[in-house]
């Protein structure tokens, strides 16, 4: 099934397909215009009126954030839409019998160019196919002489023979887009990696993609990470992949997650298999709800203390971490469960020498100063990246704020961090602030040594332990996107 990202990505093809298409015919326009001694001015404001809202709907499609429901509901009006816009213009160049009958007819079918369930379609371009005769009856019955077309037998029947041929076209254009749509499912059914059929792409990211797959023959959902085409010819893309599938498959706490296999298909795609997780990291969380309560954030920030105080006691140091890696979800009854993705920068403490090809790697807002002086990470590097989620967490905003690369890492470095209660500009509490200040010292000295220190802190700061199981359950619900549920309900829409 087509992700709500695919089906965006493809109405915003149709819709500036559809948008140079109607534009040009505005040449129809004019010479219709002439035919019936029709107002130019009437049908030229028309053909604007939609390409404004051809515009418009493109440019709101471009946020990669646009909800499920938002896509359909543009995929449904746009040609309906359109037709009505044509029935309108039809009106004073022929009416009942106008030859523009025609431009609702293409409206309708050219919706099965976008593939999608007949369920989804058939509203979209029957409804489009009926604005023709809805116009019209409603048009004679305020203009004298289309109701006089009406009454003529000869010309009644024309009219009734164009809507039927309008409604079967928009049959024709529901079962196209239910072919397109089949014939890419059995694509992406067809597809398989060692012994997994690739089901769905739920994600994407700059070295690789991650995929709703089925191990077989256990018929066991997974996410399947899949190194992209364009990076396997970079060693350092291969080493990352590979680092991250022998550090995280090495580590058994709960709060990290799961790696099943890691491998490479006959033809020479590598892959990690993982836990599929139902839920949404903490940069979605953030963006979505805003700053976080404090007993909330202790509550997540401890559980994903207890997985890095795992790594850190067996050598391995995360030198990633961001909201975008930790990631909240269900286990059982139990909500707000954290889980520590990515392990591709990790670093084992053990290994001899230090490579400086991954010494810059990470994301600026979120970078100890001592990676970015290329130094050797610790543990309390770790701690640092901590203290930066933490703030991200409290203020809904990053340590420091920076036009550029440059700037960024360059804050982390000479800048102090602006208490979170001064950038929120209301209370947080004193014990959690210190603890986030004193993630963020400039030397690891200062710092907490490890994640398990930092876990201890977090205990013992007032409103630890008072996030409330219901509070967490009524958020979960609000917020879950059931991506393991994707399947019967993409299906479904």
């Amino acid at each position: 099934m087509l992700t709500v990202d695919e089906r965006r990505l493809s109405f915003r093809r149709f819709i500036l397909m559809s948008v140079f298409a109607w534009t040009a015919f505005v040449v129809t326009d004019v010479i219709a215009a002439r035919a019936h001694d029709a107002s130019i001015a009437y049908l030229v404001a028309l053909r604007l009126a939609g390409t404004g809202m051809g515009l418009a709907m493109y440019l709101l499609s471009g946020s990669e954030k646009l909800p499920g429901w938002v896509v359909t509901f543009f995929e449904s009006g746009t040609p309906p839409m359109g037709g009505l816009l044509v029935s309108l213009a039809a009106l004073p160049c022929g009416g009942a019998t106008s030859p523009l009958a025609l431009g609702v007819a293409l409206c309708a079918v050219t919706r099965g160019v976008l593939p999608s369930p007949w369920q989804r379609t058939l509203p979209a371009s029957v409804g489009c196919a009926l604005m023709f005769p809805v116009t019209v009856l409603v048009a004679a019955r305020f203009a004298p002489g289309i109701q006089a077309q009406l009454e003529d037998p000869l010309t009644l029947w024309t009219f009734v023979q164009t809507s039927v041929f309008l409604v079967l076209g928009g049959g024709v254009a529901a079962g196209a887009s239910q072919l397109l749509w089949a014939a890419r499912e059995q694509v992406h059914q067809a597809r398989r990696l060692g012994t997994y059929r690739l089901v769905a792409r739920i994600g994407a990211g700059g070295m690789g993609e991650v995929w709703l797959a089925r191990q077989m023959p256990l018929n066991r959902r997974v996410a399947l990470k899949i190194l992209k085409e364009s990076t396997l010819r970079d060693p350092a893309a291969l080493r990352r992949f590979k680092r991250e599938a022998e550090a995280a498959s090495g580590l058994q706490h709960p709060h990290t997650i799961r790696v099943f296999d890691f491998g490479a298909s006959d033809d020479g795609v590598f892959y990690i298999a993982m836990e599929l997780l139902d839920g949404l990291d903490l940069e979605v969380l953030v963006d979505r709800l805003g700053p976080l309560p404090a007993p909330r954030v202790v509550y997540l920030a401890r559980q994903i203390c207890d997985s890095l105080a795992e790594a850190h006691a067996a050598g391995i140091v995360h030198c990633d971490l961001k909201p975008a890696n930790l990631f909240v979800t269900k286990v059982g009854a139990e909500y707000d469960y954290a889980k520590v993705l990515d392990f591709g920068l990790a670093r084992l403490l053990t290994a001899p020498g230090h490579s400086t090809t991954d010494a810059m790697r990470g994301t600026p807002a979120f970078m100890p100063p001592e990676i970015i002086k290329g130094e050797v990470p610790s543990p309390a590097s770790d701690v640092y990246s901590m203290g930066a989620v933490l703030y991200w967490m409290v203020t809904g905003s990053p340590v420091f704020r920076g036009s550029s690369f440059h700037d960024s890492v360059l804050a982390h470095v000479e800048k102090m961090p602006e208490p979170p209660s001064v950038r929120l500009g209301e209370e947080v509490p004193k014990d959690l602030e210190a603890v986030i200040l004193k993630c963020l010292a400039k030397t690891r000295s200062e710092r907490f040594a490890s994640a398990k220190e930092l876990g201890e802190a977090l205990a013992s700061c007032a409103c630890a332990g008072k996030w409330d199981p219901r509070a967490a359950k009524a958020s979960w619900r609000e917020l879950r996107p059931s991506i393991t549920r994707m399947e019967t309900v993409d299906a479904s829409r």
